[in-house]
């Protein structure tokens, strides 16, 4: 079968088996038309197969190693940060952000990708909200709005 004649006369269903079986896949027969599995066909067989030998395989470039590494995401950032529980969600984006030059992580998007580690069975400690100052407490600015009260002169 290596001529155009012999595939024309098939149909799409033994063109698709024939092309799984040169091929190693396992395609459906719609997947394509009649006319692309014979242009398939015929690609295959004016493409002579090259051998790979085992010995190219096994010599392997250091910096090719290196670069092949995927590059630190915010999120593996994060995730590595957060295991000290003490960090707010501030600080950590701060952190992420001086470890990956060119992100911009804020807490909101930090709290997230903690939230969804959460959900994904990852063991993250939960973080404390920052407190906010209740009714009693002294307030910096409150303080000072006080005094400015105090003594401001009396109105007429």
């Amino acid at each position: 079968m290596t001529t155009e004649t012999s595939y024309t006369g098939m149909t799409r269903t033994r063109l698709a088996e024939t092309y799984n079986a040169m091929a190693g896949t396992e395609l459906r027969a719609d997947s394509y038309s009649k006319r692309t599995w014979i242009e398939m066909l015929e690609s295959m067989e004016a493409e002579p197969e090259t051998p790979t030998t085992e010995a190219a395989d096994d010599t392997t470039d250091p910096a090719t190693e290196a670069a092949d590494e995927p590059a630190p995401t915010v999120k593996s950032v994060v995730l590595e940060l957060a295991a000290d529980a003490t960090l707010t969600n501030r600080q950590l984006a701060e952190m992420a952000a001086d470890r990956l030059p060119g992100s911009a992580p804020t807490p909101k998007s930090v709290a997230s990708i903690l939230c969804l580690a959460r959900k994904a069975g990852v063991d993250v400690p939960q973080r404390q909200r920052p407190a906010r100052p209740r009714a009693g407490d002294y307030h910096p600015l409150a303080a000072e709005t006080l005094l400015a009260a105090e003594t401001a002169p009396e109105l007429p």
